[in-house]
């Protein structure tokens, strides 16, 4: 792994995620956070927080199943 530049201490990270650092250690297992340990403290960098967030933010897409097929959820299609 990079260097992690500016990095935040765990407990930061969850609230800048609005959850808990157990949260974020599995996301960090997952790959889905690049952290770091240094003497027994887990730090993230600002980057992957900034990332994470953006992507939650992004709206879910839409799914068409085999009884709806536009995907839109109006039900007119099915």
């Amino acid at each position: 792994m990079d260097e992690v530049k500016h990095e935040i201490p765990i407990g930061r990270a969850a609230e800048l995620l609005n959850t808990t650092q157990l949260n974020i250690l599995m996301h960090i297992k997952r790959g889905n956070l690049s952290g770091i340990e240094k003497e027994g403290q887990w730090y993230l960098s600002q980057k992957s927080c900034d990332d994470f967030l953006a992507l939650a933010q992004q709206p879910a897409t839409n799914v068409t199943s085999s009884t709806h097929h536009c995907g839109h959820g109006c039900g007119d299609c099915g």
